[in-house]
Protein backbone atom coordinates (compact mmCIF):
# COMPACT_ATOMS: atom_id res chain seq x y z
CA UNK A 1 0.00 0.00 0.00
CA UNK A 2 1.84 3.06 -0.99
CA UNK A 3 -0.45 5.31 0.54
CA UNK A 4 -0.03 3.81 4.11
CA UNK A 5 1.36 6.22 6.30
CA UNK A 6 -1.46 9.18 4.38
CA UNK A 7 -3.83 6.92 5.26
CA UNK A 8 -3.09 5.85 8.52
CA UNK A 9 -6.21 6.92 10.92
CA UNK A 10 -8.19 8.48 8.02
CA UNK A 11 -8.30 9.43 4.01
CA UNK A 12 -5.27 12.86 4.32
CA UNK A 13 -4.64 12.44 0.63
CA UNK A 14 -6.57 15.01 -0.62
CA UNK A 15 -5.21 14.55 -4.15
CA UNK A 16 -6.96 11.03 -4.36
CA UNK A 17 -10.84 11.24 -4.96
CA UNK A 18 -12.83 8.00 -3.84
CA UNK A 19 -12.72 6.53 -7.54
CA UNK A 20 -9.28 7.03 -7.61
CA UNK A 21 -8.69 5.07 -4.41
CA UNK A 22 -11.31 2.69 -5.09
CA UNK A 23 -9.63 1.95 -8.44
CA UNK A 24 -6.57 1.61 -6.89
CA UNK A 25 -7.93 -1.06 -3.65
CA UNK A 26 -9.21 -2.60 -6.73
CA UNK A 27 -6.00 -3.09 -8.40
CA UNK A 28 -4.17 -4.09 -4.87
CA UNK A 29 -7.23 -6.73 -4.26
CA UNK A 30 -6.15 -8.53 -7.54
CA UNK A 31 -2.53 -8.46 -6.79
CA UNK A 32 -3.99 -9.71 -3.56
CA UNK A 33 -5.28 -12.77 -4.97
CA UNK A 34 -2.37 -14.21 -6.55
CA UNK A 35 -0.14 -13.79 -3.87
CA UNK A 36 -2.84 -15.39 -1.70
CA UNK A 37 -2.05 -18.50 -4.35
CA UNK A 38 1.64 -18.63 -4.23
CA UNK A 39 1.10 -18.27 -0.64
CA UNK A 40 -1.29 -21.56 -1.14
CA UNK A 41 1.20 -23.36 -3.29
CA UNK A 42 4.44 -22.64 -0.89
CA UNK A 43 2.99 -23.38 2.09
CA UNK A 44 1.82 -26.78 0.45
CA UNK A 45 5.14 -27.33 -0.95
CA UNK A 46 6.88 -27.06 3.00
CA UNK A 47 4.08 -29.39 4.37
CA UNK A 48 4.47 -31.43 1.87
CA UNK A 49 8.30 -31.68 2.07
CA UNK A 50 10.81 -34.28 3.57
CA UNK A 51 13.47 -33.23 5.92
CA UNK A 52 16.69 -35.22 5.98
CA UNK A 53 19.24 -33.32 7.29
CA UNK A 54 20.59 -30.50 9.78
CA UNK A 55 20.54 -27.75 6.73
CA UNK A 56 17.49 -28.81 5.52
CA UNK A 57 15.63 -28.31 9.03
CA UNK A 58 17.25 -24.65 9.30
CA UNK A 59 16.04 -23.99 5.48
CA UNK A 60 12.73 -25.53 6.54
CA UNK A 61 11.93 -23.35 9.90
CA UNK A 62 13.21 -19.70 7.75
CA UNK A 63 10.96 -20.40 5.22
CA UNK A 64 7.99 -21.03 7.79
CA UNK A 65 9.09 -17.61 9.50
CA UNK A 66 8.93 -16.19 6.04
CA UNK A 67 5.51 -17.20 5.12
CA UNK A 68 4.36 -15.98 8.62
CA UNK A 69 5.67 -12.55 8.11
CA UNK A 70 4.63 -12.30 4.57
CA UNK A 71 0.79 -13.78 5.70
CA UNK A 72 1.13 -10.96 8.45
CA UNK A 73 2.39 -8.37 6.18
CA UNK A 74 -0.75 -9.02 4.03
CA UNK A 75 -3.13 -9.29 7.06
CA UNK A 76 -1.99 -5.70 7.71
CA UNK A 77 -2.69 -4.47 3.93
CA UNK A 78 -6.00 -5.77 4.00
CA UNK A 79 -6.99 -3.89 7.17
CA UNK A 80 -5.77 -1.10 5.81
CA UNK A 81 -8.00 -1.39 2.68
CA UNK A 82 -10.91 -2.41 4.71
CA UNK A 83 -10.65 1.11 6.60
CA UNK A 84 -10.06 3.13 4.02
CA UNK A 85 -12.71 2.23 1.92
CA UNK A 86 -14.90 2.66 5.41
CA UNK A 87 -13.25 5.59 5.82
CA UNK A 88 -15.20 6.85 2.23
CA UNK A 89 -18.42 5.41 2.93
CA UNK A 90 -18.44 7.32 6.23
CA UNK A 91 -17.22 10.65 4.51
CA UNK A 92 -18.22 10.96 1.31
CA UNK A 93 -21.74 10.55 0.00
CA UNK A 94 -20.32 8.32 -3.49
CA UNK A 95 -22.43 8.04 -6.64
CA UNK A 96 -24.23 4.78 -7.15
CA UNK A 97 -21.53 2.88 -8.97
CA UNK A 98 -19.07 3.71 -6.41
CA UNK A 99 -21.31 3.13 -3.83
CA UNK A 100 -21.56 -0.47 -4.83
CA UNK A 101 -18.33 -0.48 -5.83
CA UNK A 102 -16.84 -0.12 -2.37
CA UNK A 103 -19.55 -2.46 -1.18
CA UNK A 104 -18.60 -5.46 -3.58
CA UNK A 105 -14.73 -4.50 -2.37
CA UNK A 106 -15.49 -4.67 1.67
CA UNK A 107 -17.31 -8.49 0.58
CA UNK A 108 -14.32 -9.92 -1.72
CA UNK A 109 -11.79 -7.95 0.86
CA UNK A 110 -13.61 -10.14 3.50
CA UNK A 111 -13.26 -13.49 1.93
CA UNK A 112 -9.52 -12.72 1.70
CA UNK A 113 -9.12 -12.72 5.27
CA UNK A 114 -10.94 -15.76 6.00
CA UNK A 115 -8.52 -17.57 3.23
CA UNK A 116 -5.48 -15.88 4.68
CA UNK A 117 -6.49 -16.86 8.68
CA UNK A 118 -6.99 -20.25 7.33
CA UNK A 119 -4.06 -20.01 5.98
CA UNK A 120 -2.04 -18.71 8.80
CA UNK A 121 -3.96 -21.66 11.25
CA UNK A 122 -2.96 -24.42 9.20
CA UNK A 123 0.82 -23.00 9.84
CA UNK A 124 0.41 -22.53 13.86
CA UNK A 125 -0.67 -26.02 13.43
CA UNK A 126 2.48 -27.22 11.86
CA UNK A 127 4.62 -24.73 13.64
CA UNK A 128 3.43 -25.61 17.08
CA UNK A 129 2.72 -28.92 16.84
CA UNK A 130 -1.07 -28.22 17.53
CA UNK A 131 -3.26 -31.26 17.48
CA UNK A 132 -4.85 -31.91 13.54
CA UNK A 133 -8.04 -30.56 12.21
CA UNK A 134 -10.32 -29.65 9.44
CA UNK A 135 -8.61 -26.29 8.49
CA UNK A 136 -11.44 -25.15 6.25
CA UNK A 137 -14.73 -22.82 6.14
CA UNK A 138 -17.74 -21.79 4.62
CA UNK A 139 -18.07 -18.33 2.66
CA UNK A 140 -21.07 -16.38 1.93
CA UNK A 141 -19.57 -14.74 -1.05
CA UNK A 142 -22.80 -13.03 -2.60
CA UNK A 143 -25.77 -12.14 -0.39
CA UNK A 144 -28.27 -9.30 -1.44
CA UNK A 145 -29.21 -9.26 2.47
CA UNK A 146 -30.33 -6.93 4.60
CA UNK A 147 -33.62 -6.65 2.52
CA UNK A 148 -37.28 -7.48 2.48
CA UNK A 149 -38.31 -10.56 0.75
CA UNK A 150 -41.55 -11.49 -0.20
CA UNK A 151 -43.18 -15.05 0.80
CA UNK A 152 -43.22 -17.46 -2.42
CA UNK A 153 -40.88 -15.06 -5.40
CA UNK A 154 -37.63 -16.72 -5.70
CA UNK A 155 -34.98 -14.46 -4.73
CA UNK A 156 -33.71 -12.48 -7.42
CA UNK A 157 -30.22 -12.32 -6.90
CA UNK A 158 -28.91 -16.00 -5.85
CA UNK A 159 -26.64 -16.17 -2.29
CA UNK A 160 -23.28 -18.26 -3.47
CA UNK A 161 -21.60 -20.07 -0.67
CA UNK A 162 -18.16 -20.44 -1.05
CA UNK A 163 -16.13 -23.57 0.33
CA UNK A 164 -12.83 -22.90 1.62
CA UNK A 165 -9.47 -24.71 3.25
CA UNK A 166 -5.76 -24.69 3.83
CA UNK A 167 -3.42 -25.10 1.69
CA UNK A 168 -3.02 -29.31 2.05
CA UNK A 169 -6.68 -30.20 2.95
CA UNK A 170 -7.39 -32.81 0.89
CA UNK A 171 -11.38 -33.50 0.22
CA UNK A 172 -12.64 -37.09 -0.95
CA UNK A 173 -16.04 -36.56 -0.55
CA UNK A 174 -18.82 -33.61 -0.01
CA UNK A 175 -22.84 -34.19 1.60
CA UNK A 176 -25.41 -31.81 -0.38
CA UNK A 177 -24.88 -28.32 1.64
CA UNK A 178 -27.78 -27.34 3.39
CA UNK A 179 -29.52 -24.00 4.60
CA UNK A 180 -31.30 -23.34 7.86
CA UNK A 181 -33.18 -20.17 8.86
CA UNK A 182 -31.87 -18.80 12.42
CA UNK A 183 -34.66 -16.48 13.89
CA UNK A 184 -33.31 -13.33 16.17
CA UNK A 185 -36.50 -13.45 17.98
CA UNK A 186 -36.51 -17.64 19.52
CA UNK A 187 -40.41 -17.14 20.68
CA UNK A 188 -41.42 -16.13 16.99
CA UNK A 189 -39.72 -18.97 15.41
CA UNK A 190 -41.81 -21.05 13.51
CA UNK A 191 -42.59 -25.01 12.88
CA UNK A 192 -43.13 -24.92 9.62
CA UNK A 193 -40.54 -25.46 7.01
CA UNK A 194 -39.18 -22.10 5.99
CA UNK A 195 -37.39 -22.56 2.75
CA UNK A 196 -38.38 -24.66 -0.44
CA UNK A 197 -35.03 -25.91 -1.59
CA UNK A 198 -33.08 -26.11 1.49
CA UNK A 199 -30.49 -28.52 0.17
CA UNK A 200 -28.48 -28.33 -3.25
CA UNK A 201 -25.04 -30.36 -4.05
CA UNK A 202 -21.94 -28.67 -3.96
CA UNK A 203 -19.94 -27.93 -7.41
CA UNK A 204 -16.81 -30.16 -6.30
CA UNK A 205 -14.41 -28.41 -8.91
CA UNK A 206 -15.74 -24.85 -8.00
CA UNK A 207 -16.42 -25.57 -4.40
CA UNK A 208 -19.19 -23.23 -4.49
CA UNK A 209 -23.43 -23.55 -4.46
CA UNK A 210 -25.60 -20.37 -5.84
CA UNK A 211 -28.58 -20.87 -4.04
CA UNK A 212 -32.13 -19.47 -5.67
CA UNK A 213 -33.81 -19.15 -2.63
CA UNK A 214 -37.42 -19.14 -2.08
CA UNK A 215 -39.37 -18.42 1.39
CA UNK A 216 -42.23 -20.23 1.98
CA UNK A 217 -43.86 -18.23 4.94
CA UNK A 218 -43.54 -14.82 6.65
CA UNK A 219 -41.35 -14.49 9.42
CA UNK A 220 -44.28 -11.96 10.84
CA UNK A 221 -41.77 -8.84 10.68
CA UNK A 222 -39.35 -10.64 12.64
CA UNK A 223 -35.30 -10.65 11.70
CA UNK A 224 -33.90 -13.88 10.59
CA UNK A 225 -30.71 -14.84 9.30
CA UNK A 226 -28.89 -17.89 7.07
CA UNK A 227 -26.98 -20.86 7.93
CA UNK A 228 -25.05 -23.06 5.62
CA UNK A 229 -23.60 -26.43 6.41
CA UNK A 230 -21.80 -29.05 4.90
CA UNK A 231 -20.03 -32.48 5.87
CA UNK A 232 -16.98 -33.15 4.02
CA UNK A 233 -14.77 -36.44 3.64
CA UNK A 234 -11.56 -35.69 4.67
CA UNK A 235 -7.61 -37.53 4.52
CA UNK A 236 -6.70 -36.85 8.47
CA UNK A 237 -3.74 -38.90 9.99
CA UNK A 238 -3.35 -41.11 6.69
CA UNK A 239 -7.20 -42.25 7.43
CA UNK A 240 -10.68 -40.97 5.88
CA UNK A 241 -12.53 -38.31 8.34
CA UNK A 242 -16.03 -36.84 8.26
CA UNK A 243 -16.05 -33.20 9.38
CA UNK A 244 -18.87 -30.76 9.50
CA UNK A 245 -18.12 -27.60 7.94
CA UNK A 246 -20.90 -24.26 8.79
CA UNK A 247 -20.97 -20.45 7.67
CA UNK A 248 -20.94 -17.68 9.67
CA UNK A 249 -25.11 -16.37 9.64
CA UNK A 250 -25.36 -14.04 6.68
CA UNK A 251 -27.01 -10.44 6.81
CA UNK A 252 -30.54 -10.03 8.37
CA UNK A 253 -33.65 -10.23 6.47
CA UNK A 254 -37.34 -9.74 7.23
CA UNK A 255 -39.76 -12.36 4.64
CA UNK A 256 -43.45 -10.73 4.41
CA UNK A 257 -46.82 -11.82 3.13
CA UNK A 258 -48.04 -8.79 1.78
CA UNK A 259 -47.58 -5.21 0.71
CA UNK A 260 -48.97 -3.97 3.94
CA UNK A 261 -46.41 -5.08 6.07
CA UNK A 262 -43.52 -4.03 3.96
CA UNK A 263 -42.77 -0.03 4.97
CA UNK A 264 -42.29 -1.37 8.71
CA UNK A 265 -40.08 -3.83 7.37
CA UNK A 266 -38.46 -1.97 5.18
CA UNK A 267 -37.87 0.60 7.96
CA UNK A 268 -36.18 -2.13 9.95
CA UNK A 269 -33.57 -3.52 7.84
CA UNK A 270 -32.39 -0.18 6.70
CA UNK A 271 -32.02 1.07 10.24
CA UNK A 272 -30.27 -2.42 11.30
CA UNK A 273 -27.78 -1.98 8.12
CA UNK A 274 -26.72 2.09 8.53
CA UNK A 275 -27.02 1.79 12.45
CA UNK A 276 -26.14 -1.78 13.69
CA UNK A 277 -25.03 -1.61 16.84
CA UNK A 278 -24.63 2.52 16.93
CA UNK A 279 -26.86 5.12 18.49
CA UNK A 280 -25.15 7.83 15.86
CA UNK A 281 -23.43 7.98 12.66
CA UNK A 282 -22.25 10.20 10.25
CA UNK A 283 -24.58 12.05 7.70
CA UNK A 284 -22.79 10.19 4.42
CA UNK A 285 -22.21 7.38 5.91
CA UNK A 286 -26.58 7.09 5.86
CA UNK A 287 -27.30 8.77 2.73
CA UNK A 288 -24.95 5.58 0.95
CA UNK A 289 -26.71 3.38 2.82
CA UNK A 290 -30.12 5.37 1.94
CA UNK A 291 -29.37 5.11 -1.71
CA UNK A 292 -28.75 1.52 -1.93
CA UNK A 293 -32.08 0.71 -0.20
CA UNK A 294 -34.10 3.29 -1.95
CA UNK A 295 -32.84 1.94 -5.94
CA UNK A 296 -33.89 -1.31 -4.39
CA UNK A 297 -36.88 -0.04 -3.06
CA UNK A 298 -37.73 1.27 -6.63
CA UNK A 299 -37.06 -2.16 -8.07
CA UNK A 300 -33.46 -1.17 -10.20
CA UNK A 301 -31.02 -2.59 -11.45
CA UNK A 302 -27.87 -0.94 -9.62
CA UNK A 303 -25.93 -2.11 -13.43
CA UNK A 304 -28.60 -0.02 -15.27
CA UNK A 305 -30.14 2.57 -13.29
CA UNK A 306 -32.30 5.25 -14.13
CA UNK A 307 -32.88 7.50 -11.90
CA UNK A 308 -31.48 7.47 -8.24
CA UNK A 309 -31.16 9.49 -4.96
CA UNK A 310 -29.38 12.95 -6.44
CA UNK A 311 -27.22 15.54 -4.84
CA UNK A 312 -30.13 18.37 -5.15
CA UNK A 313 -32.16 15.45 -3.48
CA UNK A 314 -29.92 14.49 -1.09
CA UNK A 315 -29.67 18.29 0.12
CA UNK A 316 -33.38 17.98 0.69
CA UNK A 317 -33.31 15.36 2.71
CA UNK A 318 -30.90 16.65 4.71
CA UNK A 319 -32.01 20.00 5.81
CA UNK A 320 -35.45 19.26 5.91
CA UNK A 321 -35.48 16.16 8.27
CA UNK A 322 -31.93 16.52 9.75
CA UNK A 323 -31.45 20.18 10.18
CA UNK A 324 -27.85 19.78 8.25
CA UNK A 325 -25.99 17.79 11.23
CA UNK A 326 -23.08 16.42 10.30
CA UNK A 327 -24.08 13.00 12.22
CA UNK A 328 -27.49 12.09 12.74
CA UNK A 329 -29.00 9.53 15.64
CA UNK A 330 -31.48 6.63 15.32
CA UNK A 331 -34.27 9.04 16.56
CA UNK A 332 -33.61 11.55 13.73
CA UNK A 333 -34.09 8.07 11.39
CA UNK A 334 -37.08 7.54 13.25
CA UNK A 335 -39.36 10.36 12.27
CA UNK A 336 -37.84 10.45 8.96
CA UNK A 337 -39.11 7.10 8.20
CA UNK A 338 -42.38 8.04 8.96
CA UNK A 339 -42.53 10.64 6.03
CA UNK A 340 -39.42 8.67 3.53
CA UNK A 341 -41.34 5.17 4.50
CA UNK A 342 -44.59 5.65 2.79
CA UNK A 343 -43.21 7.88 -0.13
CA UNK A 344 -41.18 4.69 -1.10
CA UNK A 345 -44.35 2.25 -0.44
CA UNK A 346 -46.39 4.89 -2.85
CA UNK A 347 -43.53 4.26 -5.43
CA UNK A 348 -43.11 0.87 -4.96
CA UNK A 349 -46.86 -0.67 -4.96
CA UNK A 350 -49.22 2.12 -6.28
CA UNK A 351 -50.49 1.38 -10.23
CA UNK A 352 -48.52 3.72 -12.15
CA UNK A 353 -46.09 6.09 -9.65
CA UNK A 354 -43.19 4.12 -10.51
CA UNK A 355 -42.62 4.60 -14.26
CA UNK A 356 -43.87 7.98 -13.52
CA UNK A 357 -41.22 8.58 -11.10
CA UNK A 358 -38.25 7.10 -13.34
CA UNK A 359 -39.08 9.01 -15.90
CA UNK A 360 -39.28 12.57 -14.30
CA UNK A 361 -42.53 13.41 -13.80
CA UNK A 362 -42.98 12.65 -9.73
CA UNK A 363 -40.70 14.84 -7.77
CA UNK A 364 -40.72 13.61 -3.94
CA UNK A 365 -37.99 15.60 -3.20
CA UNK A 366 -38.71 19.04 -3.65
CA UNK A 367 -40.29 21.78 -1.56
CA UNK A 368 -43.17 24.28 -1.80
CA UNK A 369 -40.46 27.15 -2.07
CA UNK A 370 -38.64 25.10 -4.35
CA UNK A 371 -42.00 24.43 -6.38
CA UNK A 372 -42.29 27.88 -6.70
CA UNK A 373 -38.94 29.06 -8.41
CA UNK A 374 -39.88 26.59 -11.30
CA UNK A 375 -42.76 27.71 -11.86
CA UNK A 376 -42.38 31.19 -12.02
CA UNK A 377 -40.00 30.70 -15.37
CA UNK A 378 -42.77 28.61 -17.22
CA UNK A 379 -46.02 29.43 -18.47
CA UNK A 380 -49.80 29.60 -17.29
CA UNK A 381 -51.29 25.59 -17.13
CA UNK A 382 -47.86 24.34 -15.71
CA UNK A 383 -47.69 21.86 -12.64
CA UNK A 384 -45.76 19.63 -10.83
CA UNK A 385 -47.00 16.85 -9.04
CA UNK A 386 -44.76 16.24 -5.97
CA UNK A 387 -45.16 14.31 -2.41
CA UNK A 388 -46.48 16.16 0.41
CA UNK A 389 -44.39 17.38 2.91
CA UNK A 390 -47.25 17.63 5.72
CA UNK A 391 -48.60 14.46 4.66
CA UNK A 392 -47.02 11.60 4.15
CA UNK A 393 -47.66 9.30 1.42
CA UNK A 394 -50.28 12.02 -0.67
CA UNK A 395 -49.62 13.95 -3.70
CA UNK A 396 -50.01 17.91 -4.09
CA UNK A 397 -49.74 19.42 -7.06
CA UNK A 398 -48.69 23.01 -7.94
CA UNK A 399 -49.64 24.59 -10.61
CA UNK A 400 -49.92 27.94 -12.20
CA UNK A 401 -52.26 29.87 -13.43
CA UNK A 402 -53.22 33.75 -14.97
CA UNK A 403 -53.56 36.59 -11.63
CA UNK A 404 -52.89 39.81 -11.59
CA UNK A 405 -51.19 39.48 -8.18
CA UNK A 406 -47.89 37.57 -8.70
CA UNK A 407 -47.35 36.35 -5.64
CA UNK A 408 -51.30 34.39 -5.76
CA UNK A 409 -50.46 32.50 -9.73
CA UNK A 410 -48.84 29.55 -7.99
CA UNK A 411 -51.67 27.40 -6.39
CA UNK A 412 -50.81 23.69 -4.57
CA UNK A 413 -53.60 21.17 -4.88
CA UNK A 414 -53.73 18.18 -2.36
CA UNK A 415 -54.87 15.26 -3.67
CA UNK A 416 -57.35 13.43 -1.68
CA UNK A 417 -58.73 9.89 -1.67
CA UNK A 418 -61.41 10.40 -2.75
CA UNK A 419 -59.69 12.25 -5.94
CA UNK A 420 -58.41 8.58 -6.64
CA UNK A 421 -61.63 6.74 -5.97
CA UNK A 422 -63.04 4.16 -7.99
CA UNK A 423 -61.37 0.51 -8.92
CA UNK A 424 -59.86 2.68 -12.13
CA UNK A 425 -59.53 5.90 -11.24
CA UNK A 426 -55.41 6.45 -11.26
CA UNK A 427 -53.37 9.78 -10.56
CA UNK A 428 -52.93 10.15 -14.40
CA UNK A 429 -56.63 9.84 -14.48
CA UNK A 430 -56.77 12.67 -12.09
CA UNK A 431 -54.50 14.89 -13.59
CA UNK A 432 -56.38 14.05 -17.02
CA UNK A 433 -59.43 15.31 -15.72
CA UNK A 434 -58.35 19.17 -14.14
CA UNK A 435 -58.60 21.68 -17.06
CA UNK A 436 -55.79 24.23 -15.42
CA UNK A 437 -52.97 21.38 -15.18
CA UNK A 438 -51.77 21.38 -18.88
CA UNK A 439 -48.12 21.26 -19.19
CA UNK A 440 -46.73 18.75 -16.63
CA UNK A 441 -43.37 19.67 -15.44
CA UNK A 442 -40.47 16.93 -15.56
CA UNK A 443 -36.68 16.41 -15.53
CA UNK A 444 -34.76 16.06 -18.90
CA UNK A 445 -32.45 12.59 -19.56
CA UNK A 446 -31.01 14.12 -22.21
CA UNK A 447 -27.66 12.99 -20.57
CA UNK A 448 -28.36 9.85 -20.01
CA UNK A 449 -26.54 7.98 -22.51
CA UNK A 450 -23.29 10.17 -21.60
CA UNK A 451 -20.17 8.20 -20.01
CA UNK A 452 -20.44 10.32 -17.38
CA UNK A 453 -24.10 9.75 -16.44
CA UNK A 454 -24.99 7.78 -13.26
CA UNK A 455 -28.56 7.79 -12.77
CA UNK A 456 -28.96 11.58 -12.61
CA UNK A 457 -26.54 11.89 -9.48
CA UNK A 458 -24.84 15.34 -10.57
CA UNK A 459 -24.43 18.58 -8.34
CA UNK A 460 -25.98 20.84 -10.84
CA UNK A 461 -29.54 21.54 -11.00
CA UNK A 462 -31.88 19.11 -13.00
CA UNK A 463 -32.78 20.90 -16.20
CA UNK A 464 -36.64 21.37 -16.04
CA UNK A 465 -38.86 21.34 -18.84
CA UNK A 466 -42.59 21.09 -19.88
CA UNK A 467 -44.59 19.13 -21.95
CA UNK A 468 -48.26 18.55 -23.07
CA UNK A 469 -49.38 16.41 -20.48
CA UNK A 470 -51.53 14.01 -22.64
CA UNK A 471 -49.00 13.41 -24.81
CA UNK A 472 -46.77 12.40 -21.54
CA UNK A 473 -49.66 10.87 -19.88
CA UNK A 474 -51.77 9.15 -22.29
CA UNK A 475 -50.46 5.92 -22.40
CA UNK A 476 -51.61 5.87 -18.54
CA UNK A 477 -55.35 6.76 -18.87
CA UNK A 478 -57.50 4.22 -17.86
CA UNK A 479 -59.73 3.06 -20.93
CA UNK A 480 -63.19 3.75 -20.78
CA UNK A 481 -65.66 1.58 -21.75
CA UNK A 482 -67.66 2.44 -25.15
CA UNK A 483 -71.13 3.24 -24.49
CA UNK A 484 -73.62 1.71 -27.40
CA UNK A 485 -74.85 4.37 -29.67
CA UNK A 486 -78.94 4.71 -29.08
CA UNK A 487 -80.73 6.33 -31.93
CA UNK A 488 -82.69 9.29 -32.23
CA UNK A 489 -80.43 11.15 -29.83
CA UNK A 490 -77.89 14.10 -30.13
CA UNK A 491 -74.37 12.63 -30.12
CA UNK A 492 -72.87 15.24 -27.65
CA UNK A 493 -74.69 17.97 -25.85
CA UNK A 494 -74.89 21.00 -27.82
CA UNK A 495 -73.80 23.95 -26.68
CA UNK A 496 -75.38 27.51 -25.82
CA UNK A 497 -74.39 31.18 -26.06
CA UNK A 498 -73.04 32.74 -23.09
CA UNK A 499 -71.83 36.46 -22.37
CA UNK A 500 -67.98 37.02 -21.77
CA UNK A 501 -68.98 37.96 -17.95
CA UNK A 502 -70.44 34.57 -17.66
CA UNK A 503 -67.99 32.77 -19.61
CA UNK A 504 -65.66 34.09 -16.90
CA UNK A 505 -67.55 33.27 -13.31
CA UNK A 506 -67.39 29.30 -14.72
CA UNK A 507 -63.64 29.19 -15.31
CA UNK A 508 -63.34 31.04 -12.01
CA UNK A 509 -65.26 28.61 -10.36
CA UNK A 510 -64.20 25.74 -11.65
CA UNK A 511 -60.63 27.08 -10.53
CA UNK A 512 -61.96 27.59 -6.84
CA UNK A 513 -63.38 24.07 -6.68
CA UNK A 514 -60.29 23.13 -7.55
CA UNK A 515 -58.48 24.79 -4.57
CA UNK A 516 -61.01 23.34 -2.15
CA UNK A 517 -58.47 20.72 -0.55
CA UNK A 518 -55.33 23.20 -0.24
Amino acid sequence: NNNENENEGGINDNTNSPKKLLTEIEKVYHDQQETLEKIRQFQQQQILSKIQSVQQISQYQYQLEMLTQQQQHLKEQISSEIHIINQILQRIILPPSDNYRAIHLLQELSVQQTQLELFHQELLQLTQSQPTRCIAALVVVEQSFPMVVTKGKVLEEPVTVVLLSGSNVEFKNFSKMKVIMVWENQQAKSTQKPISNDTMPIDAFLRSVKWNLKFLHGTRKNCVNLRFGIQVQIVQNNSLATVTVESPPTNCFVVITNECQWEESEGLMLKREAFEDSDEITWAYFANTLQRHFIRATRQNPSNLTRCISPTDFQYIHSKFFDDKNSITTEDYDLFWKWFGKVCKKLRYQRHILPLYLSGLIHPFVSREQVKEILDQHDIGCFITRFSESNPGMFAVAYKISNPNPEDRIRHYLVTANDLSGTKKTLPDFLSDQNPFIYIVGISNEDKNSEDYDAGFSNELPNFVFCAKDKVLATYYSKKSKVPELGGYDKKVMPIIINNHEKNNVSIKMDSDLMQAE
